[in-house]
């Protein structure tokens, strides 16, 4: 027999924690803030109705392949993949990821305007 895969809400009092030590990681690097934004021009949010989920209402998210088609190599890992119930890959996106690349659009743009502001 197959396992059904089941989609539920999920709801969390506490939180999530992603191992993040320096300890556990090699060969570390600043993120080029350009390259961050020009990820952020490159993506845009968008609202659309999920066509495996019954009556439920329009989304708004982001669409993985509009990611996976801008992002450099050596970021990958914010795209995942998956196979439905019916054997077709799915993409996928780490969103705690994708903070990591808005971090760096906002040091950016912070430092943009404290050089507008003169500071």
């Amino acid at each position: 027999t197959s396992l059904s895969r089941q989609r539920r809400d999920v709801f969390v009092t506490g939180t999530f924690h992603n191992s993040s030590d320096s300890s556990l990681k090699d060969e570390q690097q600043d993120v080029p803030e350009e390259t961050a934004l020009g990820v952020l021009h490159a993506v845009r949010p968008k609202t659309y109705l999920r066509n495996d989920l019954q009556g439920k209402p329009s989304r708004i998210r982001f669409i993985a392949q509009d990611f996976a088609a801008c992002i450099p190599p050596e970021w990958s890992s914010i795209i995942g993949e998956t196979e439905n119930d019916s054997g077709q890959t799915i993409k996928g996106l780490d969103y705690a990821r994708l903070s990591s690349v808005l971090w760096a659009c906002c040091k950016n743009f912070d430092a943009r305007l404290k050089a507008i502001e003169g500071n």
